[in-house]
């Protein structure tokens, strides 16, 4: 019924920062990759619930339904 696509990955190297507010001393926590992991399926599945909520909304036959599906996502 619904075509699954897959969330942005953290697989790859981290994205540069760029113009934002600079933190001196901050260390960055570590991430076991049993947490990454656990982080990526709850990030795809979160992505997977909103696609599937737009598909319900541009499916509904009336807009009272689309409205009544975007009041409860």
């Amino acid at each position: 019924m619904f075509k699954k696509r897959a969330a942005p990955s953290f697989s790859g190297p981290p994205p540069t920062r760029s113009a934002g507010p600079v933190t001196r001393g901050a260390s960055s926590p570590t991430v076991s990759k049993e947490q990454r992991a656990e982080l990526q399926q709850f990030l795809q599945l979160a992505y997977q619930s909103v696609l599937e909520y737009e598909q319900l909304r541009s499916q509904a036959p009336t807009q009272h339904l689309a409205s009544l599906i975007d009041a409860n996502d």
